[in-house]
């Protein structure tokens, strides 16, 4: 699983496939921290390129954690409100 949205990654290409990479749970605060790595496309990151961005964004939570979880609070946020499922 994986979202698909076009940012501009500064570097003259957007980046449009994007991956959680690693996040970081602090169950005290009720915050999870999650970290996604940007990609030119789905392709460019399977042949094992690296990210051309990434970016983080930090969630509320409040019942347990999976991917397709994280995925949909992420929709959520600003940067990624209209991204749809890869």
């Amino acid at each position: 699983m994986a979202l698909l949205k076009h940012i501009n990654s500064g570097f003259g290409f957007d980046a449009t496939y994007w991956k959680i990479a690693e996040s970081n749970t602090n169950f005290i605060a009720g915050t999870v921290d999650v970290t996604l790595y940007g990609y030119v496309t789905q392709e460019t990151r399977t042949s094992g390129c690296e990210p051309l961005i990434k970016t983080g964004v930090s969630l509320p939570i409040s019942n347990e954690l999976d991917r397709k979880f994280l995925y949909n609070l992420i929709k959520t946020t600003k940067d990624f409100e209209d991204s749809i499922d890869a």
